[in-house]
């Protein structure tokens, strides 16, 4: 609204003037209206109309763009607006109303500009698919744990042992020579570093636990909570959405496990399930989204068990959503098809 004055006719009646300044983004009808006072009724004027001219464009490429990056990368593509007149104006574009920028789970979605200026001449804009997180670069099943020599475990040393141990027995007993002596004195040496090679995995294990018994030995009274530890693990770290998939949680602890685990996809919880032989497990039936997905899990703890955090494990679910990209100038509106994903 603008300045409003007073002033009178020849005749001495009172004239109210009004200005009203306005930028009407369609075209449309205008009124003034007098809502009266204690001197004067109430009063209106007829309508005037104003036409607004609103340039148009068109959105390109008409079969739409595709942003589908390898998981953990990132990706782009490339929107043309096209004006359909020299008339000057300005496009904004944006994700359309229902989706937001995290439609790709782990990823941020972005138009820039955000306005693009048309005069007479097309301007394009870019779309971006950008991962908010860092994956491991390859995902790949957690698998026991190898003795570092040769790539063997050590179920793998213990059947080699006994292989060597039947050949010395063999040689020494099926002609006894010197020289199968030599033979029998051989294969029982390689024997004896096989078994070496076997047991020397499982001492790690057995000196973190010694530190936990030390401090038990205070007091009489009731044994406090003992300390815990919990792993993440999945059946498959990348899937289909739609396919099945199982991330187990497993709590190692010295006493009888009982309590919960709750798991958690960025921080927010997803799934909580009591804990069956010291597992837990959840899956596709509550991580479904397409994207990457960062997934932790925490024990409850209980009586004789403290709580414990796992790590993050990542898990990823491909696949593509198609989403409408909008372009608005006033009152006009166009839409271009943009598919979104992850492979």
């Amino acid at each position: 609204a603008g300045p409003t004055t007073q002033s009178t006719d020849a005749s001495g009646n009172v004239i109210l003037h009004a200005t009203a300044t306005t930028t009407p983004q369609l075209s449309e009808w205008i009124y003034a209206f007098f809502p009266g006072d204690a001197n004067y009724a109430y009063s209106s004027a007829n309508g005037i109309y104003v036409n607004v001219n609103i340039p148009d464009f068109t959105l390109g490429p008409a079969d739409g763009v595709s942003v589908v990056p390898v998981a953990g990368q990132a990706g782009s593509a490339q929107i043309t607006v096209t004006p359909a007149s020299l008339t000057p104006s300005t496009v904004a574009l944006a994700e359309w109303d229902g989706y937001g920028p995290n439609v790709v789970f782990g990823y941020t979605l972005a138009v820039s500009p955000a306005q693009v200026s048309l005069n007479g001449s097309a301007a394009t804009a870019t779309i971006t698919l950008t991962p908010a997180v860092t994956i491991p670069a390859n995902i790949v099943h957690i698998q026991a744990r190898k003795v570092a020599f040769l790539g063997f475990g050590r179920g793998d040393w213990w059947m080699m042992s006994s292989a060597l141990s039947l050949g010395a027995l063999l040689a020494l007993f099926l002609r006894q020579t010197r020289q199968h002596f030599r033979w029998a004195f051989g294969l029982g040496a390689i024997c004896l570093l096989c078994l070496a090679l076997g047991c020397g995995g499982g001492g790690g294990g057995a000196g973190g636990g010694g530190g936990g018994g030390a401090g038990g030995g205070g007091g009489g009274g009731a044994t406090s909570p003992g300390p815990t530890t919990i792993t993440l693990t999945t059946s498959n770290a990348k899937v289909v959405q739609g396919t099945p998939f199982t991330i187990t949680a497993t709590i190692t602890a010295s006493n009888a496990l009982s309590g919960t685990v709750t798991f958690y996809d960025f921080g927010t919880s997803v799934s909580g399930v009591p804990v069956v032989n010291g597992q837990a497990q959840t899956g596709a039936g509550y991580i479904n989204n397409i994207g990457i997905h960062q997934i932790t899990a925490t024990y409850s703890g209980d009586t004789h068990n403290l709580i414990s955090t796992s790590s993050v494990l990542t898990q990823v679910l491909t696949g593509t959503i198609a989403i409408p990209i909008q372009g608005s100038t006033g009152g006009n509106a166009h839409y271009i098809q943009a598919t979104v994903g992850v492979q």
